[in-house]
């Protein structure tokens, strides 16, 4: 469980019209500490059943991928299940700061693009370009 925010704090959220953006970074007390949270316990060892009806195509390219990986077919989807689970709820995560943290987030933002790094990046060959 993620701790509870300092009084100083803001939880404010942010939105970006016509363009997808991803945050996964959870600041937790303002103190510095970068924390994502799972609630699960060392002792839960308990499975539980799943059953799913696939076609025989989709079946066939899993049992590949899954020999491919020295996996079992059950091992190979429960990791990829719990990687695009995991992958799903860190698109919603939640970032809280200060206001000034905030004010400073957004003002990194609005700066035009520069650097070294940029400039390699616009003159990297474009894979499509081929």
């Amino acid at each position: 469980m993620i701790g509870s925010l300092s009084k100083n704090a803001a939880i404010v959220p942010l939105q970006i019209d016509t363009c997808c953006v991803s945050i996964c970074v959870m600041v937790d007390n303002l103190d510095g500490g970068l924390s994502m949270s799972y609630n699960k316990t060392t002792t839960d060892t308990q499975t539980h059943a799943v059953n799913l009806r696939i076609r025989h195509d989709i079946r066939t390219l899993i049992d590949r991928a899954a020999q491919a990986q020295g996996k079992t077919r059950s091992d190979f989807m429960i990791d990829a299940a719990r990687r695009a689970a995991e992958e799903s709820l860190l698109d919603q995560a939640l970032v809280r700061v200060d206001q000034a943290t905030y004010d400073h987030f957004l003002e990194v933002l609005d700066r035009p693009p520069n650097g070294d790094g940029f400039e390699r990046l616009m003159a990297a060959a474009r894979p499509w370009d081929k």
